[in-house]
């Protein structure tokens, strides 16, 4: 049997002049959602602009070095910055198949080979103006983390999947030590876990599962290089202890804990890899990446509002017999340029008069050199009129 088949809807209410008549009907709905997208993207970029850049808070933090301080109560309640090695004391393994080490923390990734159905649908209209609504169900075997439920495939009989057997896993240290200090890691976010390379000196091996390659474990009736269905591969990837860090967070009792900033209502309590520098550096890149793509997000959502607002205009086309589907298809790319470079001035004048708004500095310039040449203006309309014949 094959693993893709494909299925037809036919609406024969788009054809002839009534067609045009009802597309165009829907087509105004769309307008009015693409204009709640357009507005919706003013909020997003506005949002956007306005969210604060936490590495100007990191760096105001109080700064200790753990090689030559020691807790002390003059740091009571304050940000602070510790870097130094670091440690941990706690044992931590999965009952499972990895033994017991100093870590930091682990994520335990469980695979199993199984069936994946994915949908690909296309509408396309044929020349007496029919809308057709293709849709294909296609089916492989993948290595998946979460399967999905074969009972919801279109076609389950011959797709079935197993139930997974095992379960991910992450766990984490309660906490660690930066010289003296003691950093209490709830609430904290990590620095980048990486690979666990496998061998009998990290893995507790039992009779169903075997260290197929230094980044797996396999169990099943196939290999690892050629599975069966069902069959499951297992990897770590861990945080490891003994390496130069730095915990941002607040000093309370001798003890590193969460900071929550009040301002921003965000969490910043970061553990990093690498000094203080480092540490400022990363925040500062996630802050202009996460500003990037938001501007890109805002940017979409208006160009799709706009050119769903031109709907009404594209469907009005397919009045003309045959040649309808075409004109709609040449003023749909015309309007998405149109609607692409609008979108761009407007998101362009969107961040420029926001960024003005929110820096006082800023704005009290742009007022006080607006009203400078306001009276210079006024000075030279002056001298002109003066030197008109009366």
């Amino acid at each position: 049997m094959s693993d893709s088949h494909s299925e037809y809807q036919y609406d024969y209410s788009t054809r002839g002049p009534y067609g045009a008549f009802r597309r165009t009907s829907n087509a105004f709905g769309a307008a009015f959602i693409g204009f709640l997208l357009f507005i919706a993207s003013f909020g997003i970029l506005y949002w956007n602009e306005t969210q604060v850049d936490s590495s100007k808070i990191a760096n105001k933090a109080y700064v200790i070095n753990a090689e030559k301080e020691v807790p002390n109560s003059n740091l009571e309640n304050k940000v602070v910055m510790i870097t130094g090695n670091v440690s941990s004391d706690e044992e931590i393994g999965d009952n499972l198949y990895l033994k017991p080490d100093n870590l930091i923390a682990y994520n335990r990734k469980v695979e199993m080979y199984a069936w994946v159905e994915s949908k690909t649908t296309r509408n396309y209209e044929e020349l007496d103006g029919t809308t057709v609504k293709k849709t294909t169900y296609s089916y492989n075997k993948q290595w998946k983390e979460n399967p999905q439920n074969s009972n919801n495939f279109k076609d389950s009989i011959e797709h079935e999947n197993p139930i997974k057997r095992i379960n991910n896993d992450v766990k984490k240290a309660e906490s660690v030590k930066i010289g003296d200090f003691r950093i209490m890691l709830k609430d904290f976010d990590y620095p980048p876990y990486e690979r666990l390379n496998l061998s009998e000196e990290n893995i507790q091996l039992s009779n169903d599962i075997t260290i197929a390659s230094n980044q797996y474990l396999f169990m099943g009736r196939g290999s690892l290089q050629a599975p069966q269905l069902g069959d499951t591969r297992i990897s770590y990837t861990v945080i490891k202890s003994g390496f130069s860090g730095t915990a941002l967070g607040k000093y309370n009792n001798e003890k590193i804990e969460s900071y929550f900033d009040q301002k921003t209502g965000k969490n910043l309590s970061r553990l990093f890899k690498g000094g203080i520098d480092e540490a400022v550096g990363k925040m500062k890149t996630e802050y202009t990446q996460r500003l990037w793509i938001f501007r890109g997000v805002g940017l979409f959502i208006m160009w799709l509002g706009i050119c769903m607002f031109f709907e009404p205009l594209n469907a009005s086309l397919h009045i003309f017999p045959v040649v309808g589907s075409f004109l709609s298809s040449i003023a749909g790319v015309l309007t998405g340029f149109i609607s692409l470079i609008i979108s761009i001035v407007l998101t362009a004048i969107t961040i420029f008069v926001v960024n003005i708004l929110k820096n006082i500095y800023v704005l009290i310039g742009v007022i006080i050199v607006s009203f400078a040449i306001c009276l210079y203006i006024i000075k030279i309309v002056g001298k002109t009129r003066n030197k008109l014949p009366v």
